[in-house]
């Protein structure tokens, strides 16, 4: 591939894995070779202007176009910004990421006449635990623009299986490139950890279940609520973090308190630090009703935790059962706490598939395999 190749990253859905992913990928991808600029939207997480400055300062471009999550009239007019910016912008290929961004951003670049359109939908729309209805207008309009489409990169197994199985394109048009993560970061020692459950509050005999992610119908977070109350009676010194924020904040507060909980749960917010806060926990929950390959799952790995998931998308393929974690079915409240109370009352257990984890990890998901593959 000729040096100076112009590619334009879009996105509208700059919260958590997909936000992530973004700032990984155009801050490492080669400058020798390709000229970065990201089209996105603000609308979501405040956090992301820190990651815009970010890129700002390694000579990224940014254009601000606001984007609605939901199907809106005001989708037109972002659409015609969309083109806009590419036209100004003049991109050899125009890289698109999850849905609302995906759809319209690549049909701004077939109204822009871009030669390349690859897209990476973080979990196709119509694979989503929504109502039929829904299913079937995300799936067709997921086919209208799959015509334009030269390639989708799909960052699970389980992802590309079913993409190639969907009918939406070819499948040689589907390429799999898993996510990656700096893995070596997660690191910490004893001491450290120490020192963070203490300022956050924790005693030393608290066995800490900690949760990250969206507080989202995706990411099933009633369910452990629901399961709370089997595992503190077998297992009272259990408390629960849940680190991050959403739509879902005041319907998982109430469900709290409505079971006596409250002393028992610590909702921390969002957490601009969230990678530091892993080596906090005892043990590490990931409750998901569908997922592709979530960032807060290797993350959880990387830094030894012992996990607790459900399996769904491509979890089973990244956590081994028995051997890297424990997997239960997903919205099973019942199979969530006694996986959790097994664990709690095994720390060597525990730490066998904490060290496990870690290992798998760093063997598989690296951030500069998933750029190199990217670059490719």
């Amino acid at each position: 591939m000729s040096p100076n190749v112009r590619v334009a990253q879009i996105v509208e859905s700059t919260t958590a894995g997909v936000r992530r992913h973004l700032l990984d990928l155009v801050t490492r991808l080669n400058p020798a070779r390709f000229a970065v600029s990201v089209i996105a939207s603000t609308q979501r997480d405040p956090g992301f202007l820190t990651d815009l400055e970010t890129m700002r300062q390694k000579g990224i471009g940014v254009t601000i176009v606001p984007m609605r999550r939901a199907i809106h009239p005001a989708d037109l007019t972002s659409l015609l910004r969309l083109r806009r910016a590419l036209l100004d912008l003049n991109p050899d290929i125009v890289h698109t990421h999850s849905s609302k961004g995906g759809f319209l951003g690549r049909l701004a670049a077939r109204m822009a006449r871009t030669p390349v359109i690859i897209h990476t939908p973080h979990v196709f729309p119509f694979e989503m635990a929504v109502a039929p209805p829904a299913k079937g207008l995300y799936y067709l309009l997921e086919k209208l623009v799959a015509r334009w489409t030269d390639r989708f990169i799909c960052v699970s197994r389980h992802e590309h299986e079913r993409a190639m199985a969907s009918g939406l394109a070819n499948p040689e048009r589907f390429i799999l490139i898993e996510n990656g993560i700096d893995a070596d970061r997660q690191a910490a020692n004893a001491a450290e950890r120490s020192v963070l459950r203490a300022g956050l509050g924790l005693a030393p005999t608290d066995l800490v279940v900690g949760a990250v992610g969206r507080f989202s119908a995706q990411k099933g977070f009633p369910n452990l609520v629901q399961a709370a109350g089997q595992i503190l009676h077998r297992a009272p010194g259990a408390k629960f973090m849940l680190v991050g924020d959403g739509d879902m904040r005041d319907r998982l507060t109430t469900a709290v308190e409505a079971q006596g909980l409250g002393s028992r749960f610590v909702f921390t917010g969002a957490r601009e630090d969230v990678l530091s806060l892993y080596p906090a926990f005892d043990l590490f929950v990931l409750p998901s009703l569908w997922e592709s390959l979530p960032y807060a799952l290797i993350e959880a790995m990387a830094a030894g935790n012992a996990i607790v998931a459900t399996a769904v998308g491509g979890i089973p393929e990244a956590l081994t059962h028995g051997h890297s974690g424990v997997l239960v079915p997903p919205a099973n409240p019942d199979a969530l706490a006694q996986a959790i109370i097994e664990l709690l009352e095994s720390p060597e257990k525990r730490r066998r598939l904490g060290q496990e984890a870690a290992r798998q990890v760093r063997a598989r998901y690296r951030v500069e395999n998933m750029v190199r593959s990217v670059q490719d």
